[in-house]
C-alpha cells in the first residue's frame, strides 16, 4: 500500500487520507473535513476515547463497573 501525504489524494474516483497516528491509508468521504493537524482514523480515535475514559475513571476512583452479588 503506497503512503500518501495528507492532501486528500484521489484515486479511481475515491478520496484517501493517511492517518497522522498509525500511518495507514483510509478511504474517506469526498466532503469530509480534515483538520489542519491531519486526519485521525476511526481506530485511533476509538483508542484515544477509550484511554481517556479509563484515565477519567481511575482518576475519580470509579475503577469500573461493579458486579452484583
Amino acid at each position: 500500500m503506497a503512503k500518501l501525504n495528507s492532501k486528500g489524494k484521489s484515486r479511481d474516483g475515491y478520496r484517501y487520507e493517511v492517518c497522522r497516528e498509525c500511518g495507514k491509508e483510509w478511504n474517506i468521504a469526498r466532503g469530509q473535513y480534515i483538520p489542519p493537524a491531519g486526519y485521525l482514523c476511526p481506530a485511533c480515535t476509538y483508542g484515544r476515547k477509550g484511554a481517556r475514559a479509563y484515565e477519567n475513571n481511575t482518576e475519580h476512583g470509579a475503577g469500573g463497573r461493579k458486579r452484583r452479588s
